[in-house]
């Protein structure tokens, strides 16, 4: 469906906007004539009006003026809503909202609407017409439905109820005119927006939707049998709430999915002798499951109105489909099935029996592990003749003890028989097949079952296996070897694999709930554009998921969570090719004690507004990242221990993960990467052995504490672009770079951080950046303590610059900024020095304990050039008064020189010879006092570069200079 606002409309509608409130007077209730526009779409006619929920809604005929002039189009039903109802959702607005929140790859939500608007004078929406009737047409025509057909009624009008409930609307409005029946055999709804109530804003309750539904399966129905599902569905629609009532439209569902009593269940079609009874007589004999329906009356057929249906559809005429109707009324008008006794179809539990493989009569097995060599005897001796892929069918010749003769390819030889297992024979095959479509526990047997067709499961199922090593379930048709939607699917102790070449997954699971135990899920193949479709376990829709001790291996995902819960513990994700989990949508949920490992990207991505957890994980060689963070997602990281990858965490977005004490080692790039508007908290976090520490770049502005960079390589900590956030109680140790670098317009708060022991400066301010330094302690660094360059003015307060290997405190080229406070002590150079361009002024300082006494030259004034070209000799600058600070020169200063990185190699710089007290000469300099703000003392060089080089006219008594070691 394609939504858009028409040419003319002055409020195009979006999801979560509102309709204009009608104004004092009237609408215009004229209707539109012959060749009118609305939108994109000419009115071919009029077809009246009727009034709903206080409002006018005017039928038209319409077609598309996109379409060539004379092109054959359908006819085309337009609607149009006077006035916009207010402060509600308008049905333009529900279809917008879920258009909006539909994710890639979803099934298309509503096929029969073209165009959804909304403008100041009214609501529109333009659909394709279908061929049916309404439920009330159907019934002013036709006595009450049977109660075989009410069934199926009450399946789909359910699944139409829960799609709704889980948008957050409800039905107050719903009557027999808006209930559709297709001649697509479809179950919906023909006017969503009456159904709603007419546009009240906050009606209905899911209770009073299921009551109001009760009371319209009643009016509609003859009345069924006592104990049979639809009678306990119509008691429990017409129950108090919390007397029975059920909770949801899915829990009133499963009333219909309970087996009947023995007493009430229908007899099944088949032929008996001339004594029984008629077909629509009780059978007392045995509690099987009806395999057909009794049939209904002949004279007033409905299966025009109710076959099977394959989508829950929505649109302006809005139609969900429901599969389970479809797969009800699949079952319900096949033919009746023979017999069977290898199944024990008289109980919910059913098992199947395996048997090893006979040669001959196309006797086949399957190569467990990863490769199987082919040996030319029946014993492990001999060179061997070929190394067999796993999941490789082999067709057996002969049978020597433990060894099995086979063919593989062009090449004979021999496999052992503890590494192979026998491929089940079609018999084997249909039996699990049949047993699944009833429902109930199925034990399987040692082998492996190749599906030709995709076991699609509609009732509460448990497939229990020998093991994982043990029972196989492969397909490779369709888009999944198992799949469930609305049910609980329980697997146990079994491989499921995807052996197909196309786009596929080994298990879908649409809402309902899933259970593993001890299971394998691997061999997912994507398409190119979605991934997901080729995961282990997709899980989609509102699904609930709780897996432990399990494998997750060679799919394109390990695990696809969307828009659901997953809840794994203690299991293994790896060698997928893009990554091991992915959450998106709303996922949520929490992964604990699970190993991730050699996933070719990410561990784990976390997407859209996904919030889960993961704890006490262990996530370690993957390609890119280890935790991958984007969209709004809100994520909590807590004990992880994530080793390798390019990034250990990204975080990007709007995300706002919290990661707390997880430990992080061997990044080749960074342990946390922040980018563009994440934010978040990051405590008590680990990182060693990484290029750079933690990295903030672009606008991303988290909040650091108490977490400890121990032996990166490069920078602890890096504030690039216009990064910002908060970095406090921080532990830097060892960094091969400087501690904290600071570039660009980043701008963070550093308080109470301690910087120590590494290669190079502690804290490193150049770009523009205006940081705020506060009570910071840098000790024990090889070089500086702190380094100012560049055009960056940053407040320096209370910091300790302690036993560095050269100065405590750096301000260099065209640097700024204010301070006070800070101390100084036992830096081998001195505590302070000031290297800055001659038209610079300078740091700001009050008392401080690095600044005081430390002098510059006062900022020199380019003279004026008497004659064009000519070049006058600068006037010497004259020293402020004692006692007030010194003014700006009234020219304006010479350009800055480019400003270098701190690792950057230095330009060569001619500078005045040093006198023998080691400071460049100068003729008559005036100084002046830094704590007063005044400059004064050494001349500069100019274009002097960053931190780590710096003129030869630099050194003092031989002390390190600023250039690294």
């Amino acid at each position: 469906m394609t939504q858009r606002p028409p040419s003319d409309s002055t409020s195009p509608l979006s999801s979560g906007t509102q309709s204009q409130a009608p104004g004092p007077t009237s609408p215009d209730l004229t209707p539109l004539v012959p060749g009118d526009l609305a939108g994109d779409f000419r009115i071919v006619s009029f077809s009246g009006q009727e009034g709903i929920g206080g409002y006018t809604v005017q039928h038209y005929r319409a077609e598309d003026t996109r379409l060539e002039t004379g092109a054959a189009q359908e006819p085309l039903q337009l609607r149009r809503i006077l006035p916009p109802p207010p402060t509600t959702r308008t049905e333009a607005e529900w279809l917008a909202a879920v258009q909006e929140r539909a994710q890639a790859g979803e099934r298309r939500l509503f096929a029969d609407a073209l165009a959804a608007w909304s403008d100041a004078q009214a609501s529109f929406l333009v659909l394709r017409p279908r061929e049916g009737q309404s439920l009330q047409q159907y019934l002013a025509a036709h006595p009450p439905l049977p109660a075989q057909d009410g069934e199926l009624l009450a399946r789909g009008l359910l699944g139409v109820t829960a799609g709704l409930h889980g948008a957050g609307l409800h039905l107050p409005g719903l009557t027999p005119a808006q209930v559709w029946l297709g001649r697509d055999g479809s179950v919906g709804l023909h006017d969503l927006w009456a159904a709603l109530g007419g546009g009240s804003a906050g009606a209905g309750s899911v209770g009073g939707d299921l009551r109001h539904l009760g009371e319209l399966l009643r009016g509609a129905v003859q009345p069924a049998a006592p104990g049979t599902p639809l009678a306990r569905l119509l008691d429990a629609l017409s129950a108090p709430a919390g007397g029975g009532l059920p909770i949801s439209a899915q829990a009133a569902l499963r009333l219909l999915d309970r087996p009947e009593p023995a007493a009430a269940a229908a007899v099944a079609a088949v032929p008996e002798p001339a004594s029984a009874a008629p077909a629509s007589a009780p059978h007392s004999a045995s509690p099987v499951p009806p395999t057909s329906p009794v049939p209904a009356p002949p004279h007033r057929p409905l299966w025009p109105w109710l076959l099977p249906v394959a989508g829950l559809l929505l649109g302006g005429i809005l139609y969900l489909g429901w599969p389970q109707l479809s797969q009800a009324l699949r079952e319900k008008t096949a033919a009746p099935a023979a017999p069977t006794t290898s199944a024990a179809s008289t109980t919910q539990t059913t098992r199947t029996t395996g048997t090893a493989p006979e040669p001959g009569n196309a006797a086949q097995l399957m190569t467990v592990p990863a490769t199987l060599n082919l040996r030319p005897s029946a014993d492990a001796s001999g060179t061997p003749l070929a190394a067999i892929p796993g999941r490789t069918l082999l067709p057996v010749l002969s049978q020597k003890g433990e060894w099995y003769k086979v063919r593989y390819g062009k090449l004979t030889g021999w496999v052992s028989g503890g590494y192979v297992l026998p491929v089940l024979n079609r018999a084997e095959v249909e039996t699990l097949t049949q047993a699944a479509a009833k429902g109930g526990r199925v034990t399987l047997a040692r082998g492996v079952y190749l599906l030709n067709t995709p076991l699609e499961l509609r009732w509460d199922t448990e497939l229990i296996g020998q093991g994982r090593e043990q029972t196989y379930l492969l397909g490779g048709s369709g888009e999944s070897v198992l799949s469930s939607r609305d049910v609980r699917l329980t697997l146990q102790t079994l491989t499921v694999a995807w052996n197909g070449r196309t786009p596929g997954q080994a298990v879908r699971v649409e809402r309902g709930t899933f259970v593993g135990q001890d299971i394998w899920l691997t061999g997912g193949v994507p398409d190119g554009a979605q991934q997901a479709r080729g995961s282990g376990l997709w899980l989609q829709s509102g699904a609930q998921a709780q897996i432990s001790g399990s494998l997750f291996s060679r799919n394109a995902i390990g695990i696809s969570v969307e828009g659901s819960r997953l809840d794994l513990r203690d299991s293994q994700l790896g060698n997928n090719r893009f990554a091991g989990a992915v959450f998106s949508g709303q996922a949520s949920g929490e992964m604990r004690g699970n190993l991730l490992d050699s996933n070719a990207e990410d561990g784990v991505v976390i997407t859209g507004s996904a919030s889960p957890t993961l704890a006490d994980n262990h996530i370690k060689g993957s390609g890119q990242r280890g935790v991958s963070i984007g969209g709004a997602a809100a994520p909590t990281l807590q004990n992880n221990r994530i080793e390798g990858g390019q990034y250990s965490v990204s975080v990007g977005g709007q995300a706002t993960p919290q990661l707390r004490g997880n430990a992080l080692s061997s990044a080749a790039e960074s342990g946390i990467l922040y980018r563009a508007q994440a934010a978040g908290t990051a405590e008590k976090n680990t990182v060693t052995g990484s290029q750079t520490g933690i990295r903030i770049d672009e606008s991303a502005a988290p909040t650091l504490r108490g977490n400890q960079l121990l032996q990166v390589r490069g920078e602890g900590l890096s504030y690039s672009s216009a990064a910002g956030g908060q970095a406090s109680e921080n532990v830097v140790e060892g960094a091969g770079s400087s501690g904290i670098a600071l570039a660009g317009q980043a701008s963070p708060l550093l308080e109470g951080n301690r910087i120590s022991g590494g290669r190079q400066s502690g804290i490193v301010v150049q770009g523009q950046s205006q940081a705020q330094l506060r009570r910071n302690t840098v000790q024990g660094q090889a070089q500086h303590g702190v380094v100012v360059t560049g055009e960056a003015a940053p407040v320096l307060e209370q910091n300790a610059l302690l036993d560095n290997g050269g100065y405590g405190l750096v301000f260099k080229e065209a640097a700024g900024g204010s301070g006070e406070r800070n101390l100084c002590r036992n830096n081998r150079a001195g505590p302070a020095k000031v290297q800055l361009y001659p038209s610079v002024f300078g740091p700001l300082f009050g008392r401080d304990g690095c600044m005081d006494g430390v002098t510059w030259p006062v900022p020199q004034a380019p003279a004026e050039s008497q004659n064009p070209g000519e070049s006058q000799p600068p006037t010497e600058p004259q020293a402020p008064a004692a006692s007030a600070p010194p003014t700006a020169p009234a020219a304006a200063p010479a350009p800055a020189a480019p400003v270098a990185p701190e690792s950057a190699p230095a330009p060569s710089v001619p500078s005045a010879a040093p006198t023998p007290g080691g400071e460049p000469s100068s003729a008559s300099p005036a100084t002046g006092s830094a704590a007063s703000g005044s400059p004064g003392g050494a001349s500069p060089a100019s274009n002097l570069p960053a931190d780590a080089q710096t003129p030869t006219s630099a050194p003092i008594n031989a002390a390190p200079t600023d250039a690294a070691p």
